[in-house]
């Protein structure tokens, strides 16, 4: 009889008597590789309908694994009635790729919920049962028959891998179908103790790779998870191996006798051992076998001589490897294991830690009170399951934000203990990489720990006083070790693991060589940061160059600040601060210390005109006023013409007439050069003073007489184009926004990074061209991703600019009401050009002269310019239920 129906938080079945339903796609692996795009239309459509009636008939999914659906069902009736209305729907699917054939598998049985996901014997038998199945078939254990009562077709009792006493299978409807894939692969390979989490996508990619090349080597450094994978792509690649899946332990072995022998041993080889090096390899090209070498790094030219003579013998068997450094041989096609993602508290690398910490704190489970603690965790260990798996295991003695505090001498913190000591400790898997290298390399290596976030080859060779062509070869060696890896951002670029950093930080004070290596960090990006006069400061191209060099910007700035070297300090933050707005607030703290310690007049300015840059990204106009007025007293003419100039921008939108004074008496006071850059300054400042002061055509006449000037080229003019380009859009121009968008995407990509500034520029721009098309629905997608994009807060002030964007949104799709209300909320815009675009549309909603009044009335009031418009967006994205996640 079936069992009461019952859930638990979020739909769960609670523990207790659960029926399992699992769906697997049939030859999923040669769609991928025949036609990948038609591929992923189909598999979206076959994941609606799937997912659609599994929770049509009550049941719960749990877990998605590969391309298929891991379901839990309170009786076992719904789940054979979802699992009938699947192949239902899905033989009634027009594909828009190829045709999808799945296969069901159901089981009855006993079994732990614990947050949402399911343990126990017959979750696995789920598994098996679907995977012995075809395309198109249902089946069914005895447990599930005999409980709902069904008519089914007996096919006998099945070996089932993993599950320990044969089968009884049943198949539900009258199709034919080929004899069950349950006696015809071999294998050896382990069953691991825990189940692997995160790793769906990389399953997946092996299984592509392999589809498509002889030989594939997993290759990441100590601890990632290689080995774990293997076992993963070796269990999924069972089924369609004639003669076998074969997996060689070489963790023991200790030179190449040992390995062919391992290997010898593991395919059921028999042949003399001075033979073996040419028969293995003739052996496998007469099967189709796959086999697994795992840990190949320590008997790395045996193993490739091997996988070698396995590829020129031919055949159909393939090799697939696990090692810290690739075999590097013809053939090989390497697939670089990366850490789990770290990316908030449902990530995979959070899931492994909470998993794992269920081990030995039976009560542990993920809450409000140590979510946060447990994201901050794994992400500062990298996402190395073995990092993450050792923390993890003090979990009964540890709270998370106990191991947090303890990452600071984490090597002591993940070891100790006898789980520990026998997965070996985090330090030893580093050491042991270490230790292979050459003392040069090992130079290099710890020299790299004292490099913060991401940095390019011209760095690695400062700080190791290298020649460019000598640091790449020895980075090759490292990367080839897994010891530095690609950043994200760019193949050009390389960073370090948290952990491996640490391990290079005690490396590095142990050899005495910490303080010689950091002042030739300080001394290249000082010079890589310095400008002398404020055009240069101003640049776009040294701009965009320096954006991916924030982090050693700033570790520059405090190693000058600490051997109280105050004038080279001032001239660094000088050149630096108006590329780090996101540390706007310390920048100013830092500033203030710096300007105590300084006589030099010239120093001094440096400094003042430094901190009238992050005033400005802060949005603190009174302290702005502060800055131009240290400004303005200067003895130094050019410097105090300035201060007047800076003081034009925040009188320009309340003031605009006070605001054309300030210009005039900057250019009396910077008088003529022969370059003719002070006019072009002054020009350019009115044209923004035009822009805030609401007349776009005024602003873009006088903008477009310096564009094209040496002044044009500034991080500054990016204003002027931009009021030209938003001035066109108001007259239906929207192509100056398209050019200066893809000019920007392009320049950024050759450094590898679109900083947040630029990229709210960037979004702004796109999403302004949306709102002129025809398309109201592209227009709303298009401005969703910026709003939701402002709302990350990862930029400043760009709140207010989101909120015009909805604003206009909201008036070309007929609602006045909302748009009045959403311009009335934005605040003081991040740039001329998106005031001049938010006074725009509030005129034309008939609230010019209201939004006006209410900006000058509240400029100076923080909370009304930044929390007020702050708020307003989050809210209105509630409304539209936007960026939920």
């Amino acid at each position: 009889m079936d069992g009461a129906s019952g859930t638990t938080r979020e739909g769960a079945i609670p523990s207790g008597v659960v029926t399992f339903l699992f769906t697997d796609i049939e030859g999923s692996t040669r769609w991928w590789v025949a036609d990948p795009d038609g591929m992923a239309e189909s598999l979206r459509r076959h994941d609606e309908v799937v997912r659609r009636e599994i929770e049509r008939h009550a049941g719960f999914v749990f877990a998605t694994g590969g391309d298929g659906f891991c379901a839990a069902f309170g009786r076992p009736s719904e789940a054979l009635s979802a699992a009938e209305a699947v192949q239902s729907r899905l033989d009634a699917v027009d594909w828009p790729g190829p045709e999808l054939r799945v296969r069901i598998g159901v089981h009855l049985g006993e079994a732990d919920e614990r947050g949402g996901d399911y343990f126990g014997t017959p979750v696995i038998t789920a598994a098996r049962v679907a995977s012995a199945g075809h395309g198109g078939q249902v089946l069914v254990t005895e447990t599930v028959r005999s409980s709902a009562g069904v008519d089914a077709i007996d096919l006998g009792p099945h070996v089932l891998r993993d599950v320990p006493e044969p089968v009884h299978v049943w198949q539900l409807g009258d199709g034919e179908f080929p004899p069950l894939r349950t006696s015809t692969a071999r294998s050896n390979v382990p069953s691991p103790p825990t189940r692997l989490l995160g790793r769906d996508d990389d399953v997946r990619a092996v299984r592509l790779m392999l589809a498509e090349h002889r030989l594939v080597t997993l290759v990441a450094i100590g601890g990632t998870g290689k080995t774990r994978l293997a076992i993963a792509v070796a269990e999924a690649e069972l089924a369609h191996w004639r003669d076998g899946v074969w997996f060689v332990d070489l963790a023991g072995a200790a030179g190449g006798a040992d390995v062919l022998h391992a290997v010898a041993k593991a395919i059921g080889f028999e042949a003399p051992s001075e033979d073996r090096g040419h028969a293995i390899p003739g052996y496998l090209a007469a099967r189709q076998s796959l086999l697994v070498l795992d840990n190949c790094e320590h008997v790395l030219d045996a193993c490739a001589d091997l996988a070698a003579s396995v590829l020129i013998a031919g055949g159909r068997s393939k090799v697939l490897a696990t090692s810290r450094v690739w075999l590097d041989i013809d053939g090989e096609r390497v697939y670089h294991v990366a850490p789990l993602g770290t990316d908030g508290p449902r990530s995979p690398a959070a899931k492994l830690f909470a998993d794992r910490a269920v081990a030995v704190a039976p009560g542990f489970a993920l809450d409000d009170g140590n979510t946060a603690d447990v994201s901050e965790l794994c992400r500062r260990l990298d996402g190395v399951p073995l990092a993450i798996e050792l923390a993890a295991s003090r979990a009964g003695v540890m709270t998370p934000a106990q191991l947090l505090g303890g990452l600071d001498d984490r090597f002591r913190t993940l070891s100790g203990g006898r789980w520990r000591r026998r997965q070996g400790t985090l330090e030893a898997t580093v050491r042991w990489s270490y230790d292979q290298l050459e003392a040069d390399e090992q130079r290099v290596f710890r020299a790299l720990g004292v490099l913060a976030g991401s940095f390019d080859i011209g760095a690695i060779a400062a700080v190791c006083e290298l020649s460019v062509p000598d640091a790449t070869d020895v980075v090759e060696v490292l990367y080839a070790r897994s010891l530095v890896v690609s950043s994200r951002e760019s193949r050009s670029r390389f960073r370090l693991l948290e952990t491996l950093k640490a391990y290079a930080e005690r490396q590095l004070v142990e050899a005495g060589e910490v303080e010689v290596v950091r002042e030739r960090h300080c001394m290249h990006f000082t010079g890589a940061a310095r400008a002398d006069t404020l055009l240069e400061a101003w640049r776009l191209e040294r701009c965009i160059g320096l954006l991916p060099d924030v982090a050693n910007l700033l570790l520059a700035a405090d190693w000058l600040e600490t051997h109280r070297r105050w004038d080279d300090l001032a001239e660094h933050l000088f050149g630096v601060a108006f590329v780090s707005g996101d540390e706007a607030a310390s920048m100013l703290e830092r500033l203030a210390r710096c300007r105590r310690h300084l006589v030099r007049q010239e120093a001094i300015d440096a400094v003042d005109h430094a901190a009238i840059f992050c005033t400005m990204a802060l949005a603190d106009w009174m302290a702005y006023i502060d800055a131009t007025a240290r400004l303005r007293t200067s003895p130094n003419r050019p410097t105090a013409a300035f201060g007047y100039l800076y003081l034009a921008l925040v009188t320009a939108r309340h003031a605009p007439g006070e605001a054309h004074s300030m210009i005039d008496r900057f250019a009396d006071l910077a008088g003529d050069d022969a370059a003719g850059d002070n006019r072009d300054h002054a020009t350019f400042w009115r044209s923004m003073v035009e822009a805030m002061s609401g007349d776009l055509v005024a602003a873009a006449r006088l903008a477009t007489e310096v564009i094209d000037r040496p002044v044009g080229r500034t991080s500054l003019a990016l204003n002027a184009r931009m009021i030209a380009a938003v001035a066109a859009w108001t007259n239906d121009e929207p192509g100056p926004l398209v050019a200066l968008a893809d000019e920007l995407e392009t320049a950024h990509r050759s450094t590898g990074r679109l900083d947040p500034y630029y990229q709210s520029v960037v979004g702004f721009a796109r999403a302004l061209v949306a709102l002129k098309s025809d398309e109201l629905d592209v227009a709303e997608a298009v401005v969703r991703d910026q709003a939701c994009d402002a709302a990350s807060g990862r930029v400043t002030l760009v709140d207010g600019d989101a909120l015009g964007l909805l604003a206009e949104l909201a008036r070309r799709s007929g609602d006045v009401d909302r748009a009045r209300e959403l311009i009335m909320k934005t605040g003081p815009g991040r740039s001329p050009a998106t005031v001049g675009f938010m006074r725009w549309v509030a005129g034309q909603l008939g609230l010019g002269g209201q939004l006006q009044e209410a900006y000058c009335r509240n400029m100076f009031d923080l909370a009304w310019m930044v929390d007020r418009p702050r708020t307003a967006l989050r809210r209105e994205l509630e409304r539209r239920s936007w960026c939920s996640d």
